[in-house]
């Protein structure tokens, strides 16, 4: 969500990113297919030509995750050309950072990313990036510089198995992961120490596209995707299970498969992108 209200949408399957308002209206669309390891024979191009930018900058190969910070700067897991990518409100490429690699699910070369998925804004400005494929959480500046980089594979505390999605409370800084394969979700503190963890039985599917996803509320609600459930879970921020919803359908009240979630702190509504469904949903968030 932009500071304006607009929403911005990952629209994984066409390697874009599209920008509603409110209630919404279509604003814009950018982005375009490119697979970075292909060249020009998977799409990329040069945007200007003899100029500064590079070949495929701008383009996208199956974002998955996508965070505004305060100034409508919009920030791209361009997940399969493993890097982060930063656009202008307007949509105006600004800068990128990273490439594909592993670091075999240790902690490593920040630049290194494996199929990153979720995004979030931390309370001082950075960047929080789930690494998915590199079983780590990483902290950029916004400009691209590490912070500082934590996880690496593993059940223990403050460890990760497939994190798909990092979310940050707006009360306090803390910092939540959806820890997928580990079945939890683990609650770390705003300098991202662990603090504690509780697990979600149902996230036992390993399908390519069961990718849970967190958002955490104003009043500190937490809210998970459950792709393979077709629902949403609601937990308060000690771990105790508030309220589930959904089920399989096209109802307006059913998923076809929830990914992606974001709370809308101007309206406190809860948007949840139903990929299957091919629409975002909006619910009123619980009080």
């Amino acid at each position: 969500v932009g500071p304006d209200g607009s929403r911005i949408i990952a629209d994984t399957g066409n390697h874009r990113i599209v920008v509603l308002d409110a209630n919404g209206g279509f604003i814009r669309e950018f982005g375009g297919l490119c697979r970075l390891s292909e060249g020009a024979g998977g799409g990329c191009v040069d945007p200007d030509g003899s100029g500064p930018l590079e070949l495929g900058d701008g383009q996208l190969n199956e974002p998955w995750g996508v965070a505004v910070d305060g100034e409508g700067q919009i920030y791209v897991a361009d997940t399969w050309n493993g890097r982060i990518q930063v656009f202008a409100p307007d949509g105006a490429f600004l800068r990128k950072w990273g490439y594909f690699n592993t670091t075999n699910g240790e902690l490593g070369d920040p630049l290194a990313l494996f199929g990153p998925r979720g995004l979030a804004i931390d309370l001082n400005g950075n960047l929080l990036v789930a690494d998915t494929g590199n079983k780590r959480i990483l902290q950029f500046t916004p400009t691209g510089e590490l912070v500082q980089q934590v996880g690496g594979g593993g059940v223990a505390l403050g460890r990760f198995e497939e994190p798909t999605d990092v979310a940050v409370d707006p009360r306090d800084g803390s910092v939540y992961v959806a820890d997928a394969w580990n079945r939890r979700i683990q609650k770390l503190d705003a300098l991202l120490q662990p603090l504690a963890e509780w697990p979600v039985m149902s996230w036992g599917s390993q399908h390519l596209y069961h990718k849970p996803y967190i958002t955490v509320a104003g009043n500190g609600d937490v809210y998970i995707s459950d792709p393979a459930n077709f629902r949403v879970l609601v937990y308060n921020n000690a771990g105790g299970l508030k309220a589930a919803f959904g089920s399989f359908g096209q109802e307006m009240n059913r998923f076809g498969m929830p990914n992606g979630l974001e709370w809308d702190g101007q309206t406190n509504t809860l948007l949840v992108a139903d990929a299957d469904n091919h629409r975002v949903l909006s619910f009123q968030a619980l009080p």
